[in-house]
């Protein structure tokens, strides 16, 4: 079943392999259905206008809202090959002259970046100067690296994964997290400091601005009330050193909440590989089940295991920002006034993130212009 029930083996989709390793077969998403009318731009469009169609499109069959829906699954998967292509210029132009066999032929693309698609579920590139890029992630950027290995059928994947494993990778790990969290609390810090700069005013409006374009972003407004509510406890915590109480209270509710999101996931993970391990004793056993049985419960797996991928994806980038923010006010420690005046900006700039995040989840839900689910978009990138 592989990973949380990716690679290794499941679905159709995708080249696959023969003897030899050699491929086959090339299944698209897309069917035949061009780049464009997919994501419903001209021929000339300009990269700004690929980018805003592709955020729009994304934003619509993003991973988070509709796990059961079969065409939200094979219409990710097609956003994300159309993008794809027609954001790289060398490739589009093979595209443009050769269409989708041409780009095929040259690239030898038989699946979707994985990476892409993780990408895509978590904001895209909208979220670059906030928590930075998903797949930098310690724990999926290991998962990564096993799936890879699992899909192209590499047998060094089993020592790749004991290679990972080991003390000295995980702790050289833990030291490439912190220098990027480092990089991004720079950025975080240069943002707090135009509310002394620039005025409460003028800070407040740069803050609404930044987050109503991230909730245009796949699921953007979910991510910015998870990054809101971290950055107004966090706030809080450093602003209670001198305000007492308020700040003892703030530690124990983020306590809390990670402990109960961290089982969550862990539950959701559990029934997972519980679902990976019926599959795969039902491989072992094809004729216990009729074909169509088979798929849909290897399809009931895979939006499983995309859940739990959303769901872990937010756990740990929600640890990610909150390191991020000890480690901007740990550079400042001493300085009592820089503190108090940081602390503010941040719980300031968290507060305004949850209402927004929250006011356009609701609008987008009542205009049904955010449509998505992990276990219905990004599931069909996986050769569903």
């Amino acid at each position: 079943g592989g990973f949380f029930g990716f690679g290794g083996g499941g679905g159709g989709g995708g080249a696959r392999g023969a003897a030899g390793g050699a491929k086959t077969s090339v299944t698209l998403a897309s069917g035949d259905e061009g780049y464009y009318e997919i994501l419903g731009i001209e021929k000339t469009a300009t990269e700004s206008d690929i980018k805003k169609a592709y955020y729009k499109a994304a934003r619509k069959w993003h991973p988070d809202k509709c796990p059961d829906n079969p065409q939200a699954e094979q219409k990710f998967k097609a956003i994300s090959e159309a993008y794809e292509v027609l954001s790289d210029p060398q490739k589009r132009q093979i595209y443009n002259e050769r269409g989708k066999e041409g780009v095929h032929q040259a690239q030898s693309m038989g699946q979707v970046d994985v990476k892409m698609v993780f990408r895509l579920m978590f904001g895209g590139e909208a979220f670059d100067d906030t928590f930075g890029d998903v797949c930098e992630l310690p724990m999926l950027k290991q998962m990564l690296v096993q799936m890879e290995g699992q899909m192209k059928g590499d047998a060094s994947a089993i020592e790749n994964q004991k290679r990972m494993q080991s003390f000295e990778h995980q702790e050289r790990l833990k030291r490439e997290e912190e220098i990027y969290c480092k990089q991004l609390a720079t950025k975080l810090m240069s943002r707090l400091e135009l509310r002394g700069k620039d005025g409460e005013k003028a800070f407040a409006e740069g803050v609404r601005k930044q987050a109503l374009e991230l909730c245009e972003a796949p699921g953007g407004t979910e991510l910015v009330t998870m990054v809101g509510y971290v950055y107004a406890q966090e706030g809080k915590q450093y602003a209670g050193r001198f305000l007492g109480l308020e700040g003892f209270f703030a530690q124990i509710q983020e306590k809390m909440h990670v402990t109960s999101s961290g089982a969550s996931v862990l539950l959701d993970a559990v029934k997972t590989a519980n679902m990976a391990q019926e599959v795969s004793d039902q491989q072992r056993r094809r004729g216990d089940l009729g074909e169509q049985q088979q798929r849909e419960l290897e399809q009931k797996m895979m939006r499983s295991g995309l859940n739990v991928v959303w769901k872990m994806g937010k756990l740990l980038l929600e640890e990610r920002v909150r390191r991020i923010c000890e480690i901007m006010m740990s550079a400042v420690d001493r300085d009592r006034s820089k503190v108090e005046a940081l602390a503010t900006a941040l719980m300031q700039m968290g507060e305004m993130f949850e209402e927004i995040g929250a006011k356009e989840a609701k609008k987008q839900a009542e205009n049904g212009s955010d449509r998505s689910g992990p276990g219905g978009a990004a599931g069909a990138a996986f050769g569903m």
